[in-house]
């Protein structure tokens, strides 16, 4: 009886895990970090991993059924997703000055309502009128609980299999 109820214990724990996503784009580049209970941990293995040569790419086939299961998890996980931290430092040029205003506008409007969605933040978006280009850096970290992706998945997978 005592051994049920450490284990029933430590599933709680585990269920209950929080685990931070940070991500970040710098020039053309992508990286991504885990971390557990703290988001700076998290931000440094993310930008840790933008100095890196990308792998070789593996190719995955998505068959229907694991595109199914895909749409369903990726569904069910976006409802507990919580944007703790969001900033972005853009130059915006689109080659035209009319185009680069509604495009820089269209992203200032984004970055405005993902750093409201967030915790705080800070967004910087300029626009460059004299040529076109796309540089600066954006970088959040997303909150979620390891059981919500454990439930996420068998959820996912019931309901791919249900309806396949």
């Amino acid at each position: 009886m005592p051994y049920f109820a450490a284990a029933a214990m430590l599933g709680i724990y585990l269920y209950n895990l929080p685990l931070k996503l940070a991500f970040v784009w710098r020039a053309h580049r992508f990286g991504l970090g885990l971390g557990i209970f703290e988001r700076r941990a998290a931000l440094r293995r993310a930008r840790k991993r933008l100095g890196r040569p990308k792998p070789p790419e593996k190719r995955m086939k998505f068959t229907p059924g694991r595109l199914k299961f895909t749409a369903h998890a990726g569904a069910q996980l976006l409802t507990h997703l919580k944007l703790e931290s969001f900033s972005a430092r853009l130059l915006i040029g689109a080659g035209d000055a009319a185009r680069t205003a509604l495009v820089c506008g269209a992203v200032m409007g984004l970055g405005h309502a993902l750093r409201g969605a967030a915790d705080g933040g800070q967004v910087d978006i300029r626009p460059a009128f004299s040529g076109s280009c796309f540089e600066g850096e954006i970088r959040g970290v997303v909150a979620l609980r390891a059981g919500d992706v454990i439930s996420a998945a068998a959820l996912g997978a019931l309901k791919s299999i249900r309806r396949g």
